[in-house]
């Protein structure tokens, strides 16, 4: 199969990088405030013709710390403030992000394995080494789209090759992220991630180990550490608790935001009860919003946040802000073995029982981001746009009103 994708320029250094390709995709990274924005094309032909002095005068002198302040850039040099126009359905060059899954040693906090936990590890599980490690990042970074990467891993010290990893991705350009569950955070692992890492989350399965591991990473300077809290009904009293805590508890202080995640009804996840009221879920939202703390929510929860905040008088920059399902468009997910699938709750599911050998391709951009398996599913995602944005289509997981039937688990792609 012969590649037909769009010609397209890269202007990189040390502080960030833009995609550009008018008409098809564009995109900037800026790596000291992990700021991304990405677009289709410019409103302006003048823009457009001297992309050269405008990307390179943000980019390399820094300038570029919001949307906003591009705008007011480009308008000081005389160009439009109608910048930015479209925006593209997939990245043709290749992912901006990559989930790639490092380890599935995990022996949970105190020894105990977490009871939601949808990838089902144990204290017996697989690393991958650093060499392949290595293989897999050069073939998906060849396109040289990819910005950020997030590691994968169960306990911090499952993997002796991580910091490795890390160095590696920086070697090459690229800013590594990385999920801890805050358990045997040792101050050198905290230099460690304070050295290597953009953001580092805390998964909150204890206030006191997630709390502590906040403020220690913190205390280092880190300024985008996150906590990640799961959402269920069983965790619902936490959810809001968490709230309460980053207001109040001096270790959460320097806090940049709580980001919730949505249950994933999945092997260990299965024992636990989902939230499936959206009148709940928007009482969490509301109350958060009203505590002004800062909040994300994973690219699962997209559209169940939206339709929370719908009737806001900020629904507007609500939208802007929100991220739905990118799998398989921008973002990619490696499994423990090299093997690709569209997203980590996908795999295993129908149609990807089995993923695809990254390890063993020869060409990353004709043989996992253009192979059939990938488009269709490409495909049937961007088919959703029916339902408001973007929506997974394996599983429902979008809430409801409570007088609406709740979605029913698929697990497949028809």
């Amino acid at each position: 199969m012969d590649l037909q994708i769009p010609k397209y320029d890269i202007i990189e250094n040390d502080q960030g990088k833009a995609v550009i390709s008018p008409g098809n995709y564009m995109s900037v990274f800026i790596k000291r405030n992990g700021f991304f924005a990405r677009w289709k094309e410019f409103k302006s032909t003048e823009i457009e013709n001297s992309l050269a002095v405008d990307f390179n005068y943000f980019i390399y002198n820094g300038l570029f710390e919001s949307l906003q302040d591009l705008i007011n850039l480009i308008s000081y040099l005389g160009k439009s403030e109608e910048f930015f126009a479209g925006d593209p359905e997939f990245c043709p060059f290749g992912p901006e992000i990559l989930d790639i899954e490092v380890s599935t040693i995990c022996h949970g906090v105190n020894g105990k394995p977490c009871n939601f936990c949808y990838k089902a590890n144990t204290g017996s599980g697989e690393n991958m080494t650093i060499d392949q490690f290595k293989t897999i990042l050069k073939k998906v970074s060849k396109s040289r789209t990819l910005s950020q990467l997030a590691l994968g891993v169960g306990d911090i010290d499952s993997n002796p090759d991580l910091w490795k990893m890390m160095e590696f991705c920086r070697e090459i350009n690229i800013v590594p992220n990385i999920t801890i569950n805050g358990w045997n955070l040792t101050d050198e692992y905290a230099q460690n991630l304070k050295r290597l890492c953009g953001a580092v989350a805390v998964s909150n399965y204890g206030s006191d180990i997630c709390y502590n591991a906040v403020q220690k990473l913190t205390d280092l300077g880190m300024d985008q550490i996150n906590i990640h809290q799961i959402v269920s009904l069983e965790s619902l009293d936490q959810c809001f608790q968490v709230i309460k805590d980053s207001k109040s508890d001096s270790r959460l202080s320097k806090l940049n935001a709580i980001v919730f995640l949505m249950l994933k009804p999945k092997k260990r996840g299965k024992t636990v009860k989902r939230l499936t009221s959206l009148k709940k879920y928007s009482e969490l939202i509301d109350f958060a919003l009203e505590q002004k703390v800062r909040i994300g929510f994973d690219s699962c929860s997209a559209i169940s946040f939206l339709r929370a905040v719908r009737g806001k008088p900020e629904y507007k920059s609500f939208v802007e802000m929100a991220e739905p399902c990118e799998s398989t468009l921008f973002s990619t997910y490696i499994n423990v073995f090299g093997e690709f699938a569209p997203c980590s709750f996908c795999e295993g599911e129908k149609g990807w029982t089995e993923g695809i050998s990254v390890l063993e391709c020869d060409d990353f951009l004709k043989d996992v981001w253009y192979n059939p398996r990938v488009i269709k599913f490409r495909e049937k995602l961007l088919e959703t746009t029916h339902k408001e944005h973007l929506s997974c289509p394996v599983f429902d997981l979008d809430l409801v009103e409570e007088s609406e039937p709740v979605p029913i688990l698929t697990g497949e792609i028809t």
